[in-house]
């Protein structure tokens, strides 16, 4: 099966299993996969990925979320592996992959490198956050969770699991309309997180 054909996050994970990383004298970088004809760009992954996530319009199961996340790591896993082939080859082949890498901007790949790629596993539309954790995104940061928030116009707005529980003295500020809302958060293991209650959508 051709990368364009898969319709699943599952079947995306079967076939790059055995994916193998290359780079040719000129510094190119690329995937080859049983099942694909030629070598793929080495940020097929990612970028099939996201192609998925917005098919989906960034609603997830929680297998999807499991495996989205898993996906996620074998990107920067083949991205690691092809430095790795890099570092090891002649100065030409070093030269000519430094230069693809970063002579363009904004690609799939130099977002990830400079730490400004969002996976899509790690954000949840204002429909999934409610869902699983029990209220409303504008309403969790009013009880003082902070969540990060990222939206275009193209695309959803989308929500990042709260990263700290909420202070229950904003009950007092806020009202008693949220004192029902207490049932659905628990401290997880001394830590400071939200836990997710709704077990149909992963975290």
């Amino acid at each position: 099966m051709k990368i364009q054909e898969i319709t699943s996050f599952s079947d995306l994970q079967k076939l790059f299993e055995t994916a193998e990383v290359h780079v040719s004298f000129l510094g190119k970088r690329s995937i080859s996969i049983d099942g694909d004809d030629g070598p793929l760009p080495i940020d097929a992954l990612q970028k099939r990925i996201d192609e998925l996530a917005e098919r989906n319009n960034y609603e997830f199961t929680s297998e999807e979320r499991k495996i989205g996340k898993a996906l996620i790591e074998k990107v920067g896993h083949l991205y690691d592996q092809g430095d790795e082939v890099v570092a090891r080859s002649n100065c030409i082949t070093r030269l000519f992959a430094c230069l693809r890498i970063n002579s363009i901007m904004y690609t799939p790949e130099w977002l990830w490198r400079i730490g400004l790629y969002h996976s899509p596993f790690d954000y949840y539309t204002a429909q999934q956050f409610q869902k699983g954790f029990g209220m409303p995104p504008q309403d969790a940061i009013e009880l003082g969770a902070k969540i990060t928030n990222i939206s275009s116009s193209d695309k959803p707005a989308r929500w990042s699991k709260p990263d700290e529980a909420f202070n229950p003295s904003c009950l007092d500020r806020i009202g008693k309309r949220f004192e029902k809302t207490l049932q659905f958060f628990t401290l997880q293991n001394d830590s400071s997180h939200l836990e997710w209650r709704d077990e149909s959508v992963s975290v």
